[in-house]
């Protein structure tokens, strides 16, 4: 006999939505860092990258505003060659945090690499 295990196809914005809020979180911790990070990977545009820099938000604050950004260009790839660039977007960007110093994020990028 055998068995299949068969995992249900999910949205790549459904898995970062599910992770958002324990994402901002752990990303709270350094979004200067890893806003570079994510430029430099060209996963963010530039002026994200500025808004991350210049604002004077507090750290929770500029975190939000990267998960924003992040959510919405994943939204903008969804659909497109049945979702292969969002995952890769989504993998691009879960490589990003778990090159992190911190394990947190590092953690949370692994569990939604396994999602996929």
């Amino acid at each position: 006999d055998i068995e299949l295990n068969l995992r249900p196809v999910r949205m790549t914005t459904d898995i970062l939505k599910v992770k958002s809020a324990t994402l901002t979180a752990a990303m709270s911790a350094d979004p200067v860092r890893i806003s570079d990070k994510l430029y430099a990977e060209e996963l963010i545009p530039q002026q994200t990258k500025n808004e991350i820099h210049i604002a004077a938000d507090s750290m929770y604050t500029k975190a939000s505003k990267l998960m924003n950004a992040i959510e919405g260009q994943l939204a903008g790839l969804e659909g497109l060659d049945d979702s292969l660039y969002s995952r890769q977007y989504l993998i691009n960007f879960c490589k990003v945090l778990i090159n992190q110093h911190s394990r947190s994020p590092a953690d949370l990028a692994k569990s939604m690499l396994d999602e996929l």
